[in-house]
């Protein structure tokens, strides 16, 4: 088979690959009108059995935005709602969050350790109550800002 213009054998496979993509977008197409026209000619008697998707219309009412029998004569009207930002997190847990709260694709994880800086006598505090091990406590060198493990 010969293509006009001089084109090659790349060209001519390209070519007949973009050929069979359409007919399968064209055989997909004259599937679903098929579909369609089945569909056509089926009685639904329930919309449950439909698989459409069912919404009572008790389960409906009281939901914010929406008003069912308007006095507009619509049956169904869906008001645009504005998005509210999220709470912020109380005072004390605010520092344990990894992330930002207001952000929905990436929700706020606490963080797996905290590193503060206490006195020693809040260290020791914290050592007698039970709450906090010898071995968690790291000293800052003041020359330099590394910071040692006691204990190493």
């Amino acid at each position: 088979m010969t293509l006009a213009g001089g084109l090659g054998n790349a060209a001519m496979d390209n070519q007949q690959h973009g050929d069979l993509t359409e007919r399968e977008r064209l055989s997909r197409f004259f599937r679903f009108a098929e579909g369609v026209l089945a569909a056509r000619d089926q009685v639904i008697l329930r919309m449950s059995e439909a698989g459409l998707g069912v919404f009572v219309e008790d389960e409906l009412a009281g939901l914010p935005g929406l008003s069912l029998n308007a006095d507009d004569d619509s049956w169904l009207v869906l008001k645009r709602l504005r998005e509210s930002p999220a709470p912020l997190p109380e005072a004390p847990l605010a520092p344990w969050l990894d992330g930002r709260p207001d952000d929905p694709m990436r929700p706020p994880k606490f963080k797996p350790v905290r590193v503060l800086v206490v006195s020693v006598e809040d260290a020791s505090d914290l050592c007698e109550g039970g709450l906090l091990d010898l071995g968690d406590i790291a000293e800052v060198v003041e020359e330099d800002p590394t910071v040692g493990a006691r204990g190493q």
